[in-house]
């Protein structure tokens, strides 16, 4: 019997951080919800921006 699922349910919430905000050299994007602070380069400028939210249980998204 082969074990899938429970060993790899302790990857769901790593692979979801690394990939909540993306880049490319047009510039930077949110791309999954949640609490979280980034601190990148874009276009030679230094960015940091902090997004509060406690998306899913509430709509509201502040970002810094």
């Amino acid at each position: 019997m082969a074990v899938c699922c429970v060993p790899n349910a302790g990857r769901i919430t790593p692979y979801y951080v690394q990939n909540m905000w993306m880049k490319d050299d047009q510039g930077i994007i949110a791309a999954l919800l949640g609490p979280s602070e980034v601190e990148t380069e874009v276009r030679g400028k230094q960015v940091r921006i902090e997004e509060q939210t406690a998306y899913p249980y509430d709509n509201t998204i502040v970002s810094r």
